[in-house]
């Protein structure tokens, strides 16, 4: 039987992706964090049994080593700038730099065939009647709203282009006292466009959603090299 391959979870420093690799470890995942420490930092993983490289999750070159050389089959896409304050100041910035590592990370998927988990945001039904729904309309009304919707549009792209098939989170709450995150809502639906008045989960997609999982990743399979911290040279 094969093996399955390991786990690449950007933004793994940061809150919801500590959570994840201490869970994805404890099933004996291979796990690569990679993390550019601009808001987590790699030492939150200290004495995790994973491997930890410094880098930015845009780097076209550094993600293309990481999935060769560690046998990636599914990515857990977390970093970027992840609330609505972190916008206020030069907006136009944080959205290219969210946008270009999405898509570096969708390019690796289309290439190498990966499954792929993203962090999307329930902001967008702010403005939607309550009792919310997920079929209620989007219409983006902050940077941070914007960013996250191009994320989707781009999933979609990939999706339709490509065959790439991502799953989107949202709505994680706080850690519990032993560290493990509790997820209030973790909304998980295939990629699909989301134009104003529509939301993702009511376009309908190309692909059965059978074939390509999105959930948290559940292979166990072992690796050497585990624990190792790697600063990447750009």
């Amino acid at each position: 039987m094969e093996k399955k391959g390991g786990v690449l979870v950007t933004g793994g420093a940061g809150f919801i992706g500590t959570n994840l690799v201490r869970t994805l470890v404890a099933r004996r995942e291979r796990v690569v964090v990679l993390d550019n420490e601009f808001l987590g930092r790699i030492s939150n993983l200290d004495g995790v049994d994973c491997t930890k490289i410094k880098g930015d999750a845009a780097d076209a070159k550094l993600v293309e080593r990481i999935v060769g050389r560690h046998r990636i089959d599914r990515v857990a896409h977390f970093a970027g700038y992840t609330s609505a304050p972190m916008y206020s100041n030069d907006p136009k910035s944080k959205i290219l730099e969210n946008f270009e590592q999405f898509v570096t990370v969708l390019d690796a998927a289309r290439e190498h065939q990966l499954k792929v988990v993203y962090a999307s945001t329930s902001s967008f039904y702010a403005r939607s009647p309550k009792p919310f729904r997920e079929d209620a309309a989007i219409v983006p009304a902050t940077p941070y709203e914007l960013s996250k919707y191009i994320m989707e549009q781009a999933a979609h792209t990939y999706q339709h282009e490509y065959g790439v098939v991502a799953r989107r989170v949202s709505r994680t709450t706080s850690a519990s006292s032993t560290g493990a995150s509790r997820t209030a809502s973790r909304r998980s639906s295939s990629a699909t466009a989301t134009r104003p008045g529509t939301s993702p989960s009511s376009a309908t997609s190309s692909r059965p959603s059978s074939s390509r999982s999105r959930r948290a990743p559940g292979a166990r399979s072992t690796t050497s090299g585990r624990g190792r911290s790697i600063r990447s040279t750009r």
